[in-house]
């Protein structure tokens, strides 16, 4: 097998006749093959909870023969041990719990996923949103928590800070104009 296909079909899954490149191989410069946003080995274990996760190669030569070698690194799971959210008044705890956050899979206990949080963040700033409040500034942090001894997941505490803004209503509407 030839280096880039190889490597693009390990780390990817995919055949490698599926991207541009239909023969021969790419030189060190090269951009890469991986379209942003593909699934790799490495995206699917952090989509797991693999906060860590790192795939590496090596070239081994011997007897005339190249062999690739591939390196995962798992790393150690992450799980949310608490969901903290701070400055809320139009929405309640449970109505957040179970509406933006459900929809996006980020509750205690889950594997803790970066871009989950994000995507809470993103959920929780439309629901505002949709109750008038133009100007909601939503803050998502996280941070892993010491790991117990004899653990092998890392507990992560999750925090979320809106800041609400102020509520717009529409008190009337009014349309002038031509009369039929």
């Amino acid at each position: 097998a030839v280096c880039t296909p190889t490597r693009y079909g390990l780390l990817t899954g995919r055949y490698c006749w599926r991207t541009s490149l239909k023969s021969g191989v790419l030189w060190g410069y090269s951009p890469s093959l991986i379209e942003p946003g593909r699934m790799t080995v490495a995206s699917l274990l952090k989509s797991q909870g693999y906060r860590d996760a790192d795939v590496t190669h090596s070239r081994e030569t011997s007897d005339g023969e190249l062999r690739i070698v591939f390196a995962i690194h798992r790393g150690a799971p992450y799980r949310i041990a608490q969901i903290a959210i701070d400055g809320h008044s139009a929405m309640t705890t449970v109505e957040l719990q179970d509406g933006p956050l459900k929809r996006v899979r980020l509750e205690e206990g889950q594997p803790f996923v970066q871009s989950r949080l994000d995507a809470a963040a993103s959920e929780i700033g439309e629901d505002y949103r949709r109750r008038g409040y133009a100007d909601v500034k939503v803050n998502a942090s996280a941070g892993a928590e010491t790991t117990p001894v004899g653990e092998a997941t890392r507990p992560v505490a999750v925090r979320l800070t809106i800041a609400e803004g102020v509520r717009t209503l529409v008190g009337s509407v009014v349309f002038d104009g031509n009369r039929s």
